[in-house]
């Protein structure tokens, strides 16, 4: 899956804790218009519509492996 950002929505972060935590984008939800991503901070999957990709690794991954 892609890397993603999924927004932190924890009470308990403060005002310094992550905005955000890492995730994997695993498929779009089925119920609602959200995304179902892998949390790598929880080792949960979760379901939401506050997330960010990152986009740019992945076509410098496509960019280093389209090359001969």
């Amino acid at each position: 899956g892609a890397l993603c950002y999924p927004k932190n929505d924890r009470e308990d972060i403060g005002k310094l804790g992550a905005k955000g935590d890492i995730g994997f984008f695993i498929r779009y939800s089925a119920d609602s218009c959200a995304y179902k991503i892998y949390n790598r901070q929880t080792k949960k999957i979760m379901e939401t519509m506050n997330v960010s990709f990152d986009e740019l690794s992945a076509m410098a991954f496509e960019q280093r492996s389209s090359k001969p």
